[in-house]
């Protein structure tokens, strides 16, 4: 039994605000993420850091497909349906390539970080280093950690004095000498900072593959409904056949049937 027009295109409607706020929400993920990595973007790659500003293009573009589709519903423009059921396929495509792709890059993206640690460990007493000295130092303060794998790692850049910078040290007291013997026990940056990384990027992943995933698996829902006969042909529906919609709705089948029965009748009779 089929809808009301009126109730179909409530259903797209919804369909549309639907991808919309999923996207937005997977938008407003993804500034989270990458404002937290940005903050210290100079221990990560440049091409590697780039998946949450993808993610947030993607998920723009969806929500300006969603607006224009919702205009199209409103105002019943069958040519603003199909052109957004065809752009709408080709991002959700982009989308779920999108989060393979910020899936398979999470340990790429960890891996380099020790490289780049020790390449800028090398500058951070340099006058010219470039705020080198206050990245390391804002890395260590806010992750407890210090060195890349542990503080004597610091021996290398400070081997005469064998000096620890006091961001190691970042809850004692700044008339206090961060010493060795304060330091056994506080981790390596690398450790915690890969994981921190691998974390936000896996989270960010499998939001965007869920959202992804459930608004493919709806779309094929509703062409599975349609064929049952539970879903009105009167608007374009993603993976639809549109031209069998018309095809049925212009009334052509009677005449093609007509023609077979004008073609095969006299075939029959010729053979008895």
């Amino acid at each position: 039994m089929a809808f009301p027009a009126n109730t179909t295109r409530y259903l797209l409607f919804l369909c549309n605000l639907i991808f919309l706020v999923s996207a937005l929400a997977v938008a407003a993920v993804s500034v989270l993420i990458a404002v937290s990595l940005f903050q210290h973007d100079v221990f990560l790659d440049k091409n590697l850091s780039s998946p949450p500003i993808i993610v947030l293009i993607v998920c723009g573009i969806i929500c300006l497909i969603s607006f224009f589709g919702c205009c199209g519903v409103i105002s019943e423009n069958k040519c603003c349906l199909y052109m957004f059921s065809f752009f709408m396929l080709v991002v959700i495509v982009v989308e779920v390539v999108a989060g393979v792709y910020v899936f398979m890059s999470r340990t790429e993206i960890a891996n380099t970080v020790e490289v780049k640690m020790h390449d800028l460990m090398k500058h951070y007493n340099e006058t010219d280093s470039g705020g080198i000295k206050q990245s390391w130092d804002a890395l260590q303060h806010d992750f407890g950690c210090c060195g890349v794998k542990n503080y004597t790692d610091w021996y290398e850049v400070f081997p005469r004095t064998k000096a620890i910078p006091h961001s190691c040290c970042h809850d004692l007291p700044l008339d206090e000498s961060c010493v060795p013997a304060k330091l056994t026990k506080v981790p390596g940056c690398y450790s915690r900072f890969s994981q921190f990384v691998q974390t936000k990027t896996l989270t960010l992943a499998v939001i965007v593959l869920s959202v992804g995933i459930l608004q493919v698996s709806y779309m094929l829902i509703r062409p599975i409904g349609s064929i049952r006969g539970k879903t009105l042909r009167s608007f374009p529906n993603i993976f639809h056949f549109s031209y069998a919609d018309s095809f049925l709705q212009s009334g052509k089948r009677n005449s093609v049937i007509s023609s077979w029965q004008t073609w095969l009748l006299p075939t029959m009779m010729s053979h008895n």
